[in-house]
C-alpha cells in the first residue's frame, strides 16, 4: 500500500470541556479520549474490523505561537485520518509529505484547548493496537512588523528598538505598550514569504496607548495573516480633524477580546474594515465627524466587513456628530457585512442626530437580515439616558491612606469628560464611599454607586521579627504597611556592620518599604563592644534599655537628641570607663535605674535642660553616678 494513501483527511474535531461528551452545531458528538500531555507522545489505538476506530486528544498551549504537529503510524497495513478544528471552529487538515509524515500548523492562543482527532480505517487483518506517534513543535512566526512612512520606507519593530512597542516571533505577539507615536502611515503586518502563511498575530494592549496618525492605522498587508488584539489596555487611535483619510484596522481576520479601541477624527471611508469581524469581549469606541466641512461627504460606517460580523460580548459605541450644510451623509451603516451579521450579545450605543440615524446609525446586512439578539442592549438617540445603563465600579475596596480616593468607574464603556463626569463623596476616611455619574453631551441622567475605604493594614514584618537596615539589627515592637500610613516601630537590638565605631540611632529607618519609628535601644544591645567611641541617641528613643552599652570599654561621648527619653535602664552604661559626657535633652525623663552608671569615672558630666537641672539631680542620685549634673 502506498504510504501517502493511508493518511487521509478528515474534518472532525473542535474545542470542548475536559474529558467529557461534547456535541456541535453540525451535529457532530466528540468524546474526549485523553489529553497531549508532552511535545513527543505515543498514543496505541486500536485498529478495528469492522467500524472506524475514531479517538480525540486534547492539547492546551502554554504559551501563544505558531505550532506544527506531525504524525507518523508504524503499521502500513492501516489508514490514518488526523485533523484539527480551531477553537474559532476553522477546520484545519494534514498535508503528507513523500515520507508519510503528516504534518499541519496553525497559531494557538494560550490556554485555550483545541483538539486532535484521529480515525483508524477497517482492515481485513484481525484487530489490533498501532502506534500512532506525535511530534508538537514551535515555530517563529513569519511576520514581520514595520512603521511606515509617507514613502512606503519605515523602521521595522523587533523585540526591544522602538520605546513601547515590542514584536515577539516566538509568541506571535506585537505588545503595545504605553506606546505614544506619531504615524504618517501605517504600522503594517506583514510576510515577504511568497506563499501563504496562514498565521495569527496576536496585538497585546497594555496600558494607555495612543497613535497619532495623518492617515493609515494598523493593518495586515497579507490576506494569510489574522489580528486578534487581546489585553485590558487602551489603544487610541487620533487622527487629524481636516486631513484624515485612512481605515483604523484592515485585515482579514480581527477578533477583539479584551482592550478598548477608541477611534476618534474624521474619515471618508471606513474606522474598521475587514473580510471578517469577531467581537468577544472589550469596547470600541468610535467619535466620527465629517471630513468635509464645504462639498464632500460624511462617510459614517463603523465597522465594515466583506464577509461577516459576530459579536458574542462587549461594547460598541459610535457617536455621529451632524454633517455641514453642504456634505452628503455616506457609508453603509454602523455595523455592515454583506454575507453575515450575528449580534448575540453586548452592548451597542449611537448617538447622532435624527437626520444622521435615520441614514446611516443602523446594523446591516447586505445578503439578508442582520440577526440581532434579544439579549443585545442597543440605544439610539441624540440625548440618551445613562440611568439605564449599568455601573460598574471596579474598585470595590480602596484601601485608606490618608488621601482622596477615587474607584475606577465603567458605564458602558463611555468616556469620563467626553459622555459622562464622575463626582465623589465621602472619600477620605474609612466607611462607605459614593460614586455619583452624570451623563454629559449625548447623555443625561445620573448613576450612583458605592465602594469601601478600608482601614490600613500593618503588611510589614510582625512584632518580634528581627531585621536590619545593614548596619543595625532591629526588633520590630510595631507592625507597619508598606503603603506608608502606617508607620512601624522598632528597638535597636545590636550591629549588623561589626566595624561601627561611632553609634548613630536614627529617627526612624526604612526596611522592605516600611518606615519604623526607633523608639528604644534594646536589652544589652551593645554590651561590651570595645570598638564604641560615641553614641547619638535620635528623636524617636523613649528608653535606653538594661545594659544597653554595658562596658563599652571605649564610650566617651553619648548626645540623645530625644525629648520623648523616660526612662535609662540598669546597668544600661555600666563601666563605661572612659565616658566622658553625656547630654540629656528631654524634660520628661522620670527614671534612671540603679547601677546605671555604675563604675563610671567623678569626672563624667551629665549636662540637662537649664530648668530640670534641680529634678535631674534626684534622679541621677542612687545610680551608681559620681559626677556632675550640669
Amino acid at each position: 500500500m502506498n504510504i501517502k494513501k493511508k493518511i487521509l483527511f478528515l474534518l472532525a474535531v473542535c474545542i470542548m470541556c475536559f474529558m467529557g461528551v461534547n456535541a456541535f452545531a453540525d451535529g457532530l458528538v466528540v468524546k474526549e479520549t485523553g489529553v497531549i500531555t508532552s511535545d513527543n507522545q505515543v498514543f496505541k489505538v486500536k485498529a478495528p474490523t469492522k467500524e472506524n476506530g475514531q479517538y480525540y486528544y486534547a492539547y492546551t498551549p502554554k504559551e501563544n505561537g505558531v505550532y506544527q504537529f506531525s504524525l507518523t503510524v508504524d503499521d502500513d497495513r492501516y489508514e490514518l485520518s488526523p485533523a484539527l478544528v480551531t477553537p474559532a471552529g476553522d477546520l484545519k487538515t494534514f498535508s503528507v509529505s513523500e515520507k508519510g509524515v503528516a504534518t499541519v500548523k496553525y497559531t494557538l492562543r494560550a490556554g485555550e484547548k483545541i483538539y486532535l482527532g484521529l480515525i483508524i480505517r477497517p482492515s481485513k487483518e484481525q484487530e489490533r493496537e498501532v502506534n500512532v506517534k506525535l511530534t508538537v513543535s514551535r515555530l517563529e512566526s513569519k511576520a514581520q512588523i514595520k512603521i511606515l512612512d509617507n514613502n512606503y520606507n519605515g523602521t521595522e519593530v523587533l523585540k526591544d528598538n522602538v520605546k513601547g512597542l515590542s514584536w515577539d516571533k516566538k509568541t506571535s505577539t506585537l505588545t503595545i505598550n504605553n506606546y505614544t507615536g506619531n504615524l504618517s502611515n501605517d504600522l503594517v503586518i506583514y510576510t515577504s514569504e511568497k506563499e501563504s502563511v496562514n498565521e495569527v498575530v496576536f496585538v497585546d494592549v497594555k496600558g494607555t496607548n495612543t497613535l497619532k496618525f495623518t492617515s493609515g492605522g494598523i493593518r495586515s498587508d497579507n490576506n494569510n495573516i489574522e489580528l486578534e488584539f487581546i489585553g485590558d489596555g487602551e489603544l487610541n487611535f487620533a487622527y487629524d480633524k481636516v486631513n484624515a483619510n485612512g481605515t483604523a484596522i484592515w485585515a482579514e481576520k480581527v477578533m477583539i477580546d479584551g482592550p478598548s479601541i477608541n477611534i476618534v477624527g474624521a474619515f471618508s471611508n471606513r474606522c474598521i474594515y475587514v473580510g471578517s469581524f469577531l467581537m468577544k469581549s472589550g469596547t470600541i469606541y468610535v467619535d466620527t465627524y465629517p471630513y468635509a466641512k464645504e462639498e464632500g461627504y460624511s462617510a459614517y460606517t463603523c465597522i465594515e466587513a466583506w464577509y461577516s460580523i459576530t459579536m458574542e460580548n462587549g461594547t460598541v459605541i459610535v457617536k455621529m456628530e451632524a454633517p455641514y450644510d453642504k456634505t452628503t451623509i455616506y457609508g453603509n451603516n454602523v455595523l455592515y457585512a454583506q454575507n453575515k451579521v450575528d449580534i448575540l450579545n453586548g452592548t451597542i450605543i449611537i448617538t447622532g442626530s435624527d437626520k444622521v440615524l435615520e441614514g446611516r446609525g443602523k446594523i446591516a446586512c447586505a445578503n439578508g437580515e442582520a440577526n440581532i439578539s434579544k439579549n443585545v442592549k442597543i440605544y439610539r438617540g441624540s440625548s440618551i439616558d445613562i440611568s439605564k445603563f449599568k455601573l460598574e465600579v471596579i474598585d470595590k475596596k480602596l484601601e485608606y491612606d490618608g488621601k482622596e480616593k477615587k474607584a475606577r468607574v465603567n458605564v458602558e464603556g463611555l468616556k469620563i469628560g467626553r459622555d459622562i463626569k464622575v463626582e465623589y463623596k465621602n472619600n477620605i476616611k474609612p466607611g462607605k464611599a459614593e460614586v455619583t455619574v452624570t451623563g454629559i453631551g449625548n447623555f443625561k441622567g445620573t448613576l450612583k454607586g458605592y465602594f469601601e475605604i478600608t482601614p490600613p493594614v500593618a503588611n510589614g514584618a510582625a512584632v518580634g521579627t528581627v531585621i536590619n537596615d545593614g548596619q543595625y539589627k532591629y526588633k520590630v515592637t510595631k507592625a507597619g504597611s508598606k503603603n506608608g500610613v502606617l508607620v512601624g516601630s522598632v528597638s535597636v537590638v545590636g550591629l549588623k556592620k561589626k566595624t561601627i565605631k561611632k553609634i548613630v540611632i536614627a529617627k526612624t529607618v526604612v526596611i522592605d518599604g516600611v518606615t519604623y519609628n526607633v523608639v528604644s535601644i534594646g536589652k544589652n544591645a551593645f554590651k561590651k563592644n570595645t570598638k564604641i567611641t560615641s553614641a547619638k541617641i535620635g528623636k524617636n528613643v523613649v528608653k535606653i534599655g538594661t545594659g544597653a552599652f554595658s562596658m563599652c570599654k571605649n564610650l566617651k561621648l553619648v548626645k540623645t537628641y530625644s525629648k520623648k527619653l523616660k526612662t535609662i535602664g540598669y546597668k544600661a552604661f555600666f563601666r563605661c570607663t572612659k565616658l566622658k559626657k553625656v547630654y540629656v535633652r528631654s524634660v520628661k525623663l522620670k527614671k534612671v535605674s540603679k547601677k546605671a552608671f555604675a563604675g563610671t569615672k567623678y569626672t563624667l558630666v551629665v549636662k540637662v535642660p537649664k530648668k530640670m537641672k534641680k529634678t535631674y539631680v534626684k534622679v541621677f542620685m542612687g545610680t551608681g553616678f559620681t559626677g556632675l549634673v550640669k
